[in-house]
């Protein structure tokens, strides 16, 4: 079942009365300098806020209808279309500046622009706005009745770019420089734009923003924008990465989502001025091509995913919130009408408002292909595998360079399908090709959003492209940091290669460390790539550990002058330095260090603070003694059989234990009784004790002449814990002080 289509507008004659402002018409200006190519686009700074205005103009009203056109609506890239028509439509802009109704348009963004970002239906908003912004420029007369915005083709622009055919997006894009260019005009300019100012960009005064008026008062006749010369082309404009976001998710909301967050909202990061406002950021007319770029890119997605098949206005309650949510966005205005997010989700089935793209090469192809790998042709393969040689020149035009990354693109294919990966792992891996290539061929730099920025729009997720190259570079750094790893050992210790796995383990992240025992035990350390990430500390030339008098800063006295006296400084009796202790060694003197410097410890080189004693109420009284837990332990037994082992322990007498086994002599224990319980469990110190091993015979020997049986062992131990369990006798070595035992 189609969907509804939009209600047919009716058509009134054109206005009659003629614009206050002469029309002239565009000029391409291009920059008097070719600029350096930059490395990412560099974060704007904040605009300078008021509140933002949402007042509508008073000017005479528009026309209430567009004049009839007969001729099918069809959108073309801005570098297919005529010269006629580029200045036909650079010319509707500076009419519809003239007359107010642009600026209306600003109003109705303004007031609902949280619904035209960021959201699943935010495609399907922006196509609604999109048509009514056309339908306005139609209505400007009938030599405008056939007007259509046209799409920015900044992929094929990309192609260029990235095949080294232009250098900056100015450069690049014809469309930049026919809508004003960003050459013309001053800095300074503290006009306000609906409430907004940035006094820190150039404001452009060529046509046509020299027409631009906003709401306030007096006009500023031009607009603020970023030097566009020196902005290089994201890599989210590739190709592969496209293709990625548009198929790789499950349904309409991922490729939504995927579109809003790394093309749309990427590219209003790259271009900045007043482009990085969400609230005003179509004041810049670059930003209805972009917008017709993006609903180009649903549009495809549409015909890819959907095509002939019956789509029900219910299969589309998950993404939408409901079932054939309402959008009305007429405030007043003939252009736009009361319709529904469904009704606008195929643009070839709205009534007298269908409309469709004249692709070029590269959405061409993809609209075809899909996300269905393109087979690779026997060419391709061929020169994939080295039976053919192709050269090619890299001074191509811009139709040339995009059928020569079509061609790279299908050489990648082959390259894949003879290396026996299937069409997914193909196309991840001439995504990665691609991000290296701008990175180390093109020097492009992928910055992630500022916070600023992120804070503005409201933004959360990560880039895609920053995250690919990250993991592809920490992946490249562990097999390079293996392959070297490797190599080190096989040159100073190959017997270790079989533990080069659990080397890596242990070390992981520590690295340093690694390196550093190398360097200790064969005098040579593995260049790991991990190592060069860190920070190269610099001397702090103008740090001073103490202070000198100033006629000795550079004299022979100082140690960090290149005029210091060793002998001289010893001879010498300086004052006024701080009162320090003694360094005694070369440790202690990394405190006097930068503490930037890796070796800088502040700790060592310190003195401890003596503890101070607390104070004595009566010097006279002797301070108790706390006695020790094992002697309080052993005085519980002062009388009775356990009194012979207190008289032990008091004495500090050697004793010697007798041990056993189940059902024979283990060996005897001599030692220092250090304590014991009820149980006879015993601490002895300074052990020295005979055994025989297991395997041993003693089933005939007594204890007086165990020691003498062959095979005892003798061993030392600092302090030993006998169980009671294992005890057969305790007697000591020496006879015992009488005054020792107890006589009860």
């Amino acid at each position: 079942r189609p969907p509804t289509a939009l209600p047919p507008t009716t058509s009134n004659p054109p206005p009659t009365a003629p614009p206050t402002t002469s029309i002239s018409p565009t000029t391409s200006i291009l920059p008097t300098t070719s600029p350096p190519t930059t490395s990412s686009a560099p974060t704007t700074p904040p605009p300078t806020t008021n509140s933002p205005t949402t007042v509508v103009p008073t000017t005479s009203p528009p026309p209430t209808s567009s004049p009839t056109c007969t001729n099918p609506r069809v959108r073309k890239s801005w570098s297919s279309m005529t010269e006629q028509s580029r200045t036909l439509y650079t010319n509707a802009i500076a009419l519809a500046l003239d007359q107010g109704n642009y600026q209306k348009f600003i109003g109705v963004y303004t007031a609902n622009h949280r619904d035209a970002h960021g959201r699943t239906t935010s495609l399907l908003w922006r196509r609604n706005f999109l048509l009514a912004f056309e339908d306005m420029l139609r209505s400007l007369g009938s030599e405008y009745s056939c007007l259509t915005v046209p799409y920015w083709d900044y992929f094929t622009e990309f192609n260029a770019y990235f095949t080294r055919h232009c250098k900056n997006i100015n450069d690049c894009s014809s469309l930049t420089r026919a809508l004003g260019g960003v050459s013309t005009g001053s800095n300074g300019s503290t006009t306000s734009i609906f409430g907004y100012s940035r006094p820190d960009l150039r404001c452009i005064t060529e046509f046509p923003l020299n027409h631009f008026c906003a709401t306030e008062k007096p006009c500023s006749n031009c607009l603020p924008r970023d030097d566009w010369r020196y902005k290089s082309y994201p890599p989210e404009l590739s190709m592969p990465l496209l293709t990625h976001f548009l198929f790789s998710g499950g349904n309409y909301s991922d490729m939504a989502l995927a579109l809003e967050n790394q093309v749309n909202l990427r590219l209003h990061h790259v271009l900045g001025g007043m482009i990085v406002n969400p609230v005003i950021s179509p004041v810049d007319p670059i930003l209805w091509s972009h917008y017709a770029t993006l609903d180009l890119l649903e549009t495809i997605y549409y015909d890819c995913r959907v095509g002939s098949k019956d789509l029900s206005a219910a299969s589309f309650q998950g993404t939408f919130g409901g079932v054939d949510m309402p959008l009305d966005l007429t405030v007043g205005m003939p252009w736009f009408h009361s319709t529904t997010y469904f009704n606008l989700t195929n643009p070839q089935s709205m009534g007298t408002s269908s409309y469709s793209y004249e692709y070029s090469s590269s959405l061409q192809t993809l609209h075809e292909r899909c996300d269905r790998s393109k087979s690779p042709s026997k060419v391709s393969v061929e020169l994939a595998t080295g039976l053919t040689s192709n050269a090619t020149d890299t001074n191509v035009s811009l139709k040339e360079a995009d059928s020569l990354m079509n061609d790279w693109y299908e050489l990648l294919r082959a390259l894949g399908s003879v290396q026996g990966l299937n069409s997914a792992a193909i196309e991840i891996e001439i995504e990665k090709i691609t991000l290296l290539t701008m990175t180390t061929c093109l020097n492009i730099t992928i910055a992630d959003y500022s916070n600023q920025f992120r804070s503005d729009w409201q933004l959360n997720d990560s880039l895609y492209a920053k995250t690919l190259l990250e993991d592809i570079k920490s992946v490249m750094d562990d097999k390079l940091k293996q392959e070297r790893i490797i190599a080190f050992y096989k040159q100073y210790n190959p017997e270790n290669l079989k533990n080069i796995p659990e080397i890596l383990r242990v070390f992981a992240g520590r690295e340093d460390v690694l390196c550093a025992k190398l360097f200790k035990k064969y005098g040579c350390q593995p260049d790991l790539p991990t190592l060069e990430k860190k920070v190269n500390y610099a001397y702090q030339t103008s740090f001073v550990p103490y202070s000198l008098p100033p006629a000795l800063n550079n004299g022979p006295l100082n140690f960090r002058s290149e005029n210091f006296n060793a002998n001289e400084a010893l001879r010498h009796q300086l004052t006024g330095l701080i009162p320090s202790q003694p360094l005694d060694n070369l440790n202690k003197c990394r405190s006097l260090l930068p503490e930037s410097d890796p070796n800088y410890n502040k700790s060592i080189g310190q003195t401890k603070p003596k503890p101070v004693a607390a104070p004595v109420a009566n010097a006279t009284t002797p301070v108790p003694v706390r006695p020790l837990l094992l002697e309080v332990l052993a005085d519980r037994y002062e009388s009775g059989p356990l009194s012979v082992l207190h008289a032990c322990l008091k004495a500090k007498a050697k004793v010697c234990v007798v041990i056993r086994r189940v059902n024979s002599i283990r060996g005897t224990c001599f030692g220092f009784l250090k304590g014991f319980d009820k149980h006879m469990n015993m601490i002895l110190l300074d052990v020295t004790e005979r055994f025989l091993p297991q395997e041993s015979d003693t089933s005939n020997a007594s204890i007086h002449d165990w020691f003498r049986t062959p095979g005892v062992k003798k061993r030392y131990l600092r302090q030993l814990l006998i169980r009671g369990d294992n005890v057969v006798m305790v007697y000591p070595t020496k006879p015992l002080p009488s005054t020792s035992i107890n006589a009860k």
